[in-house]
């Protein structure tokens, strides 16, 4: 079951260099077999070695036919030479998070993310080679104003810069406290970074003369927030943006809101240029101007609406105006190779031919790549999984072979159940909800009552079911031949379901844990035990009417932990895992015998009912997104860039 909102809140938060995540190392599970060596828990069944199409956080153009997407995904990169009518991957040799991507001609070109990660191209993408960062903190952004020149700057506060082109990179003390998020150098003496102080801290801009050698700080007037993107046009004039403590108009409530500011005496006084986002929210991730005149941004959104927003000015940002981009996920980055032609990377790539106009969303070329949301296996050798761009696959060995089921829909698909060979649904984007009858043969879209993405599934037999959406629960008594939207009142925020019967089920999400008696009519809010602060609740597991488990994140201490109850929720206790990755699914085939999974290949095993919990050895980064047991031995994993891994044994290594 998808946890894609979390995903992106993780993401979003270090873009915005607010809350850098922090990830502890655990021990693996390891074993020794019969013939003296290690055999692994876990056996990767896709997708092939030479990498995955990737979550695409930063995008570069180098022309107006090439540019780059890097973002997360093992091994792989993407790349258009046609103006993106097909993209394909490229293999980078690691697995790491990229986040940021630039070019300074045809052939050079650079990529930074987790660890220190620092890899280079010399021949416009083709190969790449890791280079010697000497650190593993977090990067998020690289500038370079030629093949030798360059900076790259992260939210630990990390200034790095080359002279070589990478060949070797030294710090550069900023002499201030706080983290980075973006860097700009007009050549190679003057130069820009811009950041934050800390959470709920103020905006940062510290500029340059001599080419990093020393920092001093300039004025703006940003005393809650942050700033996550600069760009220069020469010199002299200049914007930095990001977010800062605003109002919802409608409400009254407090807001993360975008700011933008514009110099045009290289920084010595800057200007707020705010006109135009009006009911536009959270922060501005990336800017391109192509002169002093027009620009574009991303990274807002609407209030209450799945719309993300892309920012357009014609005046040097005096005014902004908003065109409003259909996606489930936040938008990273932006890039125009001239005034016309540019892309978006959002998860997937946008591009325009108008100058931003119209957007069209490109499909990149996932085949055996694409991200994997959903999986349901039956018994040890049957079972579907669902993933972006309508993807659904089907195996009848457990996994070693699997064959493309046609869905009829180019959607992203978040969730699959099936509760038996023949009778299986499938849930996703804009409200999609596909059954079929004949085992995955044919696939009829069903009709659905929300437009809203749609993220799990929970069926009690091949009639009754229910759907969730972050705003709505959906349920059906006919097999989907028929849904209605349940009553919710002041709830919203879901993230997962769970029915053991007819009448008993749970929903949880941003708001808590709610538990309904009569079918999901009423719900009511479980709170002994589970009022642990500023925690997000993200999927659900129960065995019966009495014992279940959730897998949450609490955000204030960077903790993975899981809630358990022994009597349908009325008592919660919790227990820290251990580990500070965010958890997508969990799933427990007995009272016993439980598995969660989440952030970078992150599996955790218990055999004691969620008392204890043990890492698995996955052996990949890729986000593990669901989870699927038959028994207490054998069971499946799916996650981005196609992953998909099978045990045998409940993951523990022989």
């Amino acid at each position: 079951m998808t946890r894609n909102s979390f995903a992106v809140r993780v993401l979003g938060i270090l873009a915005c260099i607010l809350v850098p995540l922090f990830v502890c190392s655990c021990d693996d599970d390891d074993g020794v077999g019969p013939n003296g060596k290690t055999e692994p828990g876990w056996e990767k069944l896709g997708p092939p070695e030479n990498g995955g199409i990737p979550f695409v956080l930063g995008v570069s153009a180098i022309d107006s036919q090439t540019a780059i997407g890097v973002g997360y995904a093992q091994g792989a990169i993407v790349k258009t030479t046609d103006g993106g009518t097909t993209w394909t991957t490229r293999n980078i040799g690691t697995s790491n998070l990229l986040y940021d991507v630039v070019f300074v001609d045809t052939e050079h070109g650079w990529a930074v993310g987790d660890d220190g990660t620092i890899v280079a191209t010399a021949d416009g993408g083709e190969s790449w080679v890791l280079q010697n960062s000497r650190i593993r903190d977090l990067l998020v952004d690289v500038f370079f104003v030629d093949e030798n020149e360059g900076w790259v700057v992260g939210p630990a506060g990390t200034i790095l810069h080359t002279g070589d082109g990478g060949t070797t990179w030294v710090s550069q003390p900023s002499g201030v406290s706080g983290g980075f998020g973006g860097v700009f150098f007009a050549d190679t003496k003057n130069g820009w970074v811009v950041g934050g102080s800390g959470y709920a801290g103020r905006g940062l801009v510290l500029t340059t003369s001599d080419g990093g050698e020393t920092w001093e700080s300039q004025t703006v007037e940003l005393p809650i927030g942050s700033l996550a993107s600069v760009f220069f046009v020469d010199g002299q004039t200049g914007w930095v943006a990001g977010q800062e403590l605003g109002e919802d108009p409608s409400s009254g409530d407090p807001a993360d809101v975008p700011v933008v500011f514009a110099t045009t005496n290289g920084g010595s006084s800057w200007e707020k240029k705010t006109a135009g986002l009006t009911g536009i929210f959270e922060s501005i991730r990336d800017m391109f101007f192509v002169d002093a005149k027009k620009g574009w941004a991303v990274g807002p959104t609407t209030s209450g609406a799945s719309d993300m927003v892309v920012l357009t000015t014609t005046d040097g940002g005096e005014i902004w105006s908003p065109t409003l981009i259909d996606s489930e996920n936040p938008l990273y980055s932006v890039s125009f190779a001239d005034e016309r032609t540019g892309w978006i990377a959002g998860g997937g790539i946008l591009a325009t031919t108008d100058g931003g106009d119209t957007w069209t969303r490109q499909r990149l070329d996932q085949g055996e790549f694409a991200d994997l949301e959903g999986v349901s296996f039956i018994d040890a050798d049957k079972g579907w999984v669902v993933g972006r761009g309508g993807v659904i696959r089907a195996t009848a060995d457990g996994g070693e072979t699997w064959t493309l089921q046609r869905s009829g829909t180019e959607r992203d698909l978040d969730d699959v159940l099936f509760v038996d060979a023949n009778n299986g649904w499938a849930v996703g984007a804009e409200g999609t909800i596909l059954a079929t009858t004949d085992g995955g043969e044919t696939w009829r879209s069903q009709t659905s009552p929300t437009t809203l993405h749609l993220r799990a599934l929970s069926f009690v037999d091949a009639s009754l079911g229910w759907a969730i959406s972050y705003y709505d629960i959906l349920a059906t008594a006919d097999g989907g031949a028929s849904w209605t939207k349940q009553p919710t009142g002041t709830i919203n925020g879901f993230h997962d379901v769970c029915f053991v019967d007819a009448n008993i089920g749970w929903v949880v999400g941003d708001q808590g844990i709610f538990a309904t008696a009569d079918g999901g009519q009423h719900w009511e809010l479980q709170t002994k035990g589970v009022g642990v602060p500023e925690t997000g609740y993200y999927a659900v597991s129960f065995i019966d009417v009495s014992t279940g488990w959730v897998a949450a994140f609490r955000f204030t201490t960077q903790q993975a932990i899981v809630l358990k109850t022994a009597d349908g929720g009325q008592a919660w206790s919790y227990v820290d895992t251990g580990v500070s990755r965010q958890l997508a699914d969990i799933f427990f085939a007995d009272a016993e015998n439980g598995w969660a999974v989440g952030y970078r290949g992150t599996i955790l095993a218990t055999t004691d009912g969620g008392d204890t919990w043990v890492t698995q050895a996955s052996g990949t980064d890729n986000w593990i997104e669901a989870i699927s047991f038959v028994d207490e031995k054998q069971g499946w994993l799916v996650g981005y860039g196609g992953t998909i891994l099978r045990t045998t044994t409940g993951g523990v290594a022989r």
